[in-house]
């Protein structure tokens, strides 16, 4: 038979497969074909989707590479590859594929979709935002769509938009129960938990098998209202209906944390390495070499991920000189903002920076850093809490001097008011700068604005009644930050990374909480067991800011007073 009937026959073969929904027959069949025949583009394209139906993301990212060689003119072959590299989280080529669809397709709100899914996964929050708006557009009535736009909002504390776009998902399908899980979680968020548990009841109503997913919601009702017990307990429900829910095993790490049976929440913790959301946003797996699994390694190298934010990874980089005494070379995977930060820590010996290509063969093991408290066991009595940890260069901290210090005038204290907006909890957490007016009630005080990105244009009209100098213009990254918090005498801040690096700078730090707070700084408690320099003024049961702000204004009218006193005799 010749080659020509063969591949015919291949062809054909390969068709009925797909017909049949013989998925793996019909993909090896496709690839079959185009060993005989490579100059089909089709063939590849049936091959490359086949592939991505069948979750061979690889093999489709190659199928579709080999059809677009043969015709670069097909937008739909951009599209199909950049969705196989975004699977694969390969996002620089992925972004290029994309645009090149969208250069072709402008009027395509399913590209715009796709191109803002791809942008939020790898972090790029208002660039997601602005290809949502733009989908929004273009895009007829989708209930999916709705939720994931109304979502991302919501992640972002923007909540009216958020419920406007579950508003229209509703409209577009009320009997969808995905739509009213979406509008629980929001409410609940915004601390209206008559009517998200209303929700959640009404999702349930309408998906009934998804009870595991029931009492998950409603342990995170309880677990907003500050109910860590009937948290605990619905978390529990869940998982006794499904152990392998990740999100339920993770919340109850979080309520564990909080109330500090720390062995128990640490292993719990872990189970955020099966969650698809957090799986998706972490931009550096190795999947080749081992991850680190607490035992010593003389003579070997361990790559450290500093998985989450700014504030994560001051908080937790104090373990790395725990991790030097076990390997003997200890490399750190982080952001550029901290780099030179986190080189300063003791037993680091080198950064790379995020972003760049890592090399696994460079590497023996590696391990995410928020897996080190559970890797070393700590416990409340254990935590390694020696500061300082991080330093900064003297070089700098001399040029701040100079800056913070001017004429030596007044008790000098920096002032943070928000955090990222990118974090949910960022709406109850954050205090508008005019908000801290009680404060500039107290004689003899000079303030000084940390506050940097989102936030800082508040600083430009500060309370009336402050001594304030705004150090925003002049801050590039965290290194300046923490120049500045070395001049000063107090930082007081929310909730924020600049909390945590002026607590591992060894600096008086006072940090202004909301209810229920975030698990690392536990229940009823002044003080932290991460940082001897830190001081909690919390909020009661109201959630207001205004008497904690007071209450904060009249202890450092002691400290002032007392250090007047002391000058004075």
């Amino acid at each position: 038979m010749s080659n020509q009937k063969v591949a015919k026959a291949q062809k054909k073969r390969a068709d009925k497969l797909l017909k049949l929904g013989k998925l793996r027959e019909a993909k090896e069949a496709y690839f079959e074909f185009c060993k005989i025949h490579p100059g089909d583009f089709q063939a590849w394209q049936s091959a490359g989707l086949i592939s991505s139906r069948l979750n061979h993301f690889q093999d489709a990212a190659a199928a579709f590479n080999q059809a677009l060689s043969l015709n670069p003119n097909l937008p739909e072959l951009y599209f199909e590859l950049a969705q196989a590299q975004f699977s694969l989280q390969q996002y620089l080529d992925a972004d290029q594929n994309i645009r090149s669809f969208l250069v072709m397709r402008p009027d395509s709100g399913e590209g715009y979709w796709a191109y803002a899914k791809l942008l939020q996964n790898w972090g790029r929050i208002s660039e997601a935002t602005e290809s949502y708006r733009k989908a929004n557009e273009l895009l007829g009535n989708d209930a999916a769509f709705y939720i994931d736009f109304g979502s991302l909002l919501q992640k972002q504390g923007m909540y009216d938009e958020a419920l406007e776009q579950f508003k229209k998902a509703q409209d577009v399908d009320p009997e969808f129960a995905q739509v009213y899980y979406r509008l629980a979680t929001l409410y609940r968020d915004t601390q209206q938990f008559d009517s998200a548990l209303h929700h959640y009841n009404k999702a349930f109503e309408l998906a009934p098998a998804d009870e595991a997913i029931y009492h998950f919601y409603l342990g995170s009702v309880s677990e907003s209202k500050g109910d860590t017990a009937d948290a605990l307990s619905h978390y529990d429900k869940a998982l006794a209906l499904n152990n392998e829910l990740p999100e339920a095993h993770l919340n109850k790490a979080l309520c564990l944390l909080l109330v500090g049976k720390f062995k128990e929440g640490w292993a719990e913790y872990e189970w955020r390495l099966r969650c698809p959301d957090w799986m998706r946003q972490r931009h550096l797996q190795l999947p080749n070499i081992p991850l680190w699994n607490g035992v010593s390694w003389p003579g070997k190298t361990i790559l450290v991920i500093a998985e989450q934010g700014y504030g994560d990874t001051f908080q937790f980089c104090r373990y790395l000189t725990l991790l030097a005494e076990r390997f003997s070379k200890v490399v750190v995977y982080c952001k550029p903002e901290i780099a030179g930060l986190i080189k300063s820590v003791d037993g680091v010996d080198e950064v790379v920076i995020s972003g760049q290509n890592v090399l696994a063969e460079h590497f023996d093991s590696y391990v995410y850093m928020m897996s080190l408290p559970h890797l070393f066991g700590s416990t409340l009595d254990t935590i390694p809490n020696k500061s300082p940890y991080i330093q900064v260069p003297t070089q700098l901290a001399n040029e701040w001097q100079q800056r913070v210090c001017l004429d030596n005038k007044g008790f000098k204290v920096g002032l943070a008011w928000s955090g990222s907006p990118s974090n949910a909890r960022n709406v109850i957490r954050k205090i508008p700068l005019s908000d801290l007016a009680p404060l500039g009630n107290v004689p003899g005080v000079r303030f000084f604005g940390l506050q940097k990105g989102p936030g800082c244009e508040e600083a430009l009209s500060p309370p009336e009644n402050m001594d304030f100098i705004d150090l925003s213009n002049s801050i590039s990254d965290f290194s300046d930050t923490a120049a500045a918090i070395e001049g000063l005498d107090l930082v007081i801040t929310v909730d924020s990374a600049v909390a945590h690096l002026a607590g591992a700078l060894g600096k008086p730090v006072w940090v202004l909480l909301y209810t229920p707070p975030d698990w690392r700084y536990l229940i009823d408690r002044e003080d932290s067991p991460w940082y001897p320099s830190m001081r909690i003024f919390r909020q009661d049961e109201s959630r207001r800011w205004a008497p904690v702000i007071k209450r904060a204004a009249n202890e450092l009218q002691k400290i002032v007073s007392e250090i007047s006193s002391d000058c004075t005799r």
